[in-house]
């Protein structure tokens, strides 16, 4: 079935409630429905057909859901990209999708303008409204075969050989999203604040648990601690998601923000601190903290919940969904013993099709069906994965693995901090050396030996880092949040 009827669904369940409020717009399920099927009428007048890729450079807002429900409407493929992209990172991306068309927000059509000039592309480029006319259409999903039919190309931040473009049929986007709904008994009358970028594989995902839940989405253009908390407590936010640094930034935003309809929070894209869940448990002690993993090729979620960890789970990842198969392999290849450490290989029906014209690619991530994440994983006695940092953030000193996540932790738990980055550096005979790049809270005083003693405190001698950079400025980030080590190992 075409994913799409789920907003055929939801049209029909719960037409005027509210199902996107976006600066103070309320747009309910059936307005979305009918002007996702005036677009979905102005796709197909312009030649769209069942396979064709469409792509769409639009920031947070409604235009977002109305432009993805009309593509995959019509059998065809949608392409979400990042409206942040400059110029030369948006022609190389159009240049491997070759797209039918592009639908580009009538701010960004400067940056549209250069990317194509800089590869000499000709390209149909309409904005938001030349799409949207205002002649009423039906919004009518055409049949597609939802396990091998292709509904979504994301492209992911990929720092080996430029973005990918990762390709997920219909049927691999809706267990992620009966997943969130069953651990986070979301239903109407909810209110989820979505604040980061629908261009990634969050977009589909949180419209397409909406539409199956009734609850209404609360769309940020960009996140601002003091924004998204003020809108929190003026709409009656139950529910969101984030990365962790900006859970981080919520922490610290200084104003008296109570958040009493606030219901749970879930953390994703990263492991989150567990110094930083306590303190944030501490300032709102009724927020259910929770956390899932997967990836952008996993469709995403392998693991998620409970809605509410218990403290002392702080920092984990969830557990194993019914849906999905997760090992954790050794070097040799074979499985880690209860208890031991290896490389989370994922599978099930929410894995990719495959990296977009990348088959060579593709063969090598998941030769047999597993899919290879690079990151290192065990699990508890009670069933919860902890990621303990990515393959290339093991450390090795003298023989002796040190994974920078429990050091960063460490860290973190020093009051002055703001913000830690460990990671590995040539070390002479030891092999590698610890390095931590710190950044102090505002108006603190920190050296390098205060955060030397700290650790020294908390760790092993060989997990103490041998070097310490302490920075004013904050850390660089990807455009998901995270901390961009690469950006530091090359600094």
């Amino acid at each position: 079935m075409n994913i799409a009827n789920e907003l055929i669904d939801a049209a029909r369940r719960w037409p005027d409630t509210t199902a996107l409020l976006f600066d103070n717009q309320r747009i309910s399920f059936d307005s979305v429905a009918r002007q996702a099927g005036q677009w979905q009428a102005s796709l197909r007048r312009r030649g769209v057909q069942a396979g064709d890729r469409i792509a769409m450079l639009l920031p947070n807002g409604p235009e977002f859901a109305f432009g993805y429900y009309a593509t995959v409407a019509l059998g065809a493929v949608f392409v979400p990209l990042d409206p942040a992209l400059k110029a030369d990172e948006l022609a190389g991306i159009l240049d491997d999708l070759q797209p039918r068309l592009l639908v580009a927000a009538d701010r960004l059509r400067g940056v549209v303008h250069d990317a194509l000039a800089l590869k000499q592309h000709s390209l149909d480029v309409h904005t938001p409204d030349e799409i949207a006319g205002d002649t009423p259409a039906p919004f009518e999903p055409v049949p597609v075969q939802a396990d091998s039919a292709t509904a979504v190309i994301l492209y992911t931040s990929g720092t080996v050989g430029g973005p990918k473009g990762v390709m997920l049929s219909h049927d691999a986007l809706t267990p992620s999203m009966h997943a969130m709904i069953d651990v986070l008994a979301c239903r109407p009358g909810d209110v989820y604040g979505f604040a980061v970028p629908m261009s990634h594989i969050s977009g589909p995902m949180l419209l397409g648990i909406a539409m199956r839940s009734g609850m209404t989405l609360l769309l940020f253009e960009r996140f601002a601690p003091g924004r998204f908390l003020d809108d929190a407590e003026r709409h009656g936010m139950t529910l969101s998601h984030m990365v962790p640094p900006m859970a981080h930034a919520l922490l610290h935003n200084r104003g008296a923000h109570r958040l009493t309809t606030f219901r749970a929070l879930v953390t994703f894209g990263m492991t989150a601190s567990p110094e930083m869940l306590h303190q944030f448990h501490a300032r709102w002690p009724h927020i259910g903290l929770s956390s899932g993993y997967g990836l952008t090729e996993t469709g995403p979620l392998v693991t998620l919940g409970p809605a509410t960890f218990p403290d002392d789970k702080f920092g984990a990842v969830g557990k194993q969904l019914d849906y999905a198969g997760i090992r954790l392999v050794e070097d040799d290849g074979s499985d880690a013993p209860t208890g031991g450490s290896g490389e989370v290989w994922l599978s099930g029906p929410t894995l990719m099709q495959g990296y977009w014209r990348r088959p060579e690619l593709t063969a090598e991530m998941m030769p047999d069906g597993w899919f290879r994440t690079g990151d290192i994983g065990m699990f508890d006695a009670e069933g919860y994965l902890w990621i303990q940092g990515r393959k290339k953030d093991v450390i090795n000193v003298a023989g002796l693995k040190v994974y920078a996540p429990e050091v960063e932790d460490a860290i973190y738990k020093h009051p002055a901090v703001a913000e830690v980055a460990v990671l590995g550096v040539t070390g002479g005979l030891k092999g590698e050396a610890v390095k931590a790049v710190v950044v102090p809270k505002e108006d603190t005083a920190l050296a390098a030996s205060d955060i030397v003693e700290h650790c020294r405190s908390l760790l092993a001698e060989y997990k103490v880092p041998r070097l310490v950079d302490i920075r004013a400025e904050s850390l660089p980030r990807s455009r998901t949040g995270k901390i961009n080590k690469e950006a530091l190992r090359k600094a």
